[in-house]
């Protein structure tokens, strides 16, 4: 993954365009589904820098990650209402799933672990 991940970053950089929204997301969900929340975090940042705006698309990938890989995921509903983003019935059943987290007391995410920069 981190492969496809890169060419399309090199890509980003050496034809000056922009990277099709579907690609980006086919990356984010391959990184979800493993329970990767350090990458899906990552291509959520890539797709702001490339001025994609946030749609709750990208925060189902990402919360998708937090599930996957069994973590709290810490200040998510602050995030999508920031950014003007409201959970519909899909996004609203998976933040129950990572509230329950919370309960069992799997391991707590700070979005602070997750250098944007990288």
């Amino acid at each position: 993954m981190g492969k496809v991940d890169s060419i399309l970053q090199k890509a980003n950089q050496q034809n000056q365009m922009r990277p099709m929204f579907s690609s980006y997301m086919a990356i984010m969900d391959q990184y979800a589904k493993r329970g990767d929340i350090h990458n899906s975090e990552k291509m959520l940042h890539r797709m702001r820098q490339n001025g994609y705006m946030d749609r709750i698309r990208k925060f189902q990938a990402l919360i998708k990650a937090y599930i996957n890989a069994k973590v709290l995921a810490y200040g998510i509903r602050e995030r999508m209402k920031a950014d003007n983003i409201f959970p519909n019935k899909a996004v609203t059943r998976q933040l129950a799933q990572v509230d329950a987290f919370r309960r069992t007391g799997c391991r707590i995410c700070w979005i602070e672990d997750f250098p944007m920069g990288q």
